[in-house]
């Protein structure tokens, strides 16, 4: 896809507060109810996929809902990435809000950390090749 371009500090916080709310709101549906909800983020190319099955046992392969979308600027304005991303979050909460899942609690404050060490502590399976 190439260089991408400048965006602003707001249209960033934008994306990313968009695409962590669509990852809770799977995770969500995941644990309440019976639908199988997949999230698929490709960030190096900037896609996002949720695919919704029927449930997570018996049906996991049968898609009642499947949305994919490429948010670069690129390809879209960002005021079409903004709106389709809302999309998004919107038929997630709809799914929550139709099995009456109180989802209004969630916390989407912007929260900095600063990491002065990182360790790596592989497992036994991980392997790095020389």
């Amino acid at each position: 896809m190439g260089t991408q371009p400048n965006h602003s500090e707001s249209f960033n916080r934008q994306v990313t507060g968009l695409i962590a709310e669509i990852s809770t709101l799977c995770t969500l549906i995941n644990f309440h109810t019976e639908y199988a909800c997949f999230l698929r983020i490709e960030a190096h190319v900037s896609r996002i996929q949720v695919r919704i099955c029927k449930d997570k046992i018996y049906e996991y392969n049968t898609t009642i809902a499947n949305s994919e979308f490429y948010y670069s600027e690129t390809i879209y304005s960002e005021e079409e990435i903004i709106k389709e991303l809302t999309g998004m979050k919107l038929s997630l909460k709809k799914i929550l809000h139709d099995r009456k899942i109180d989802y209004s609690q969630l916390d989407y404050s912007e929260h900095t950390e600063i990491i002065r060490e990182y360790k790596l502590y592989p497992s036994q399976d991980f392997k790095v090749k020389p």
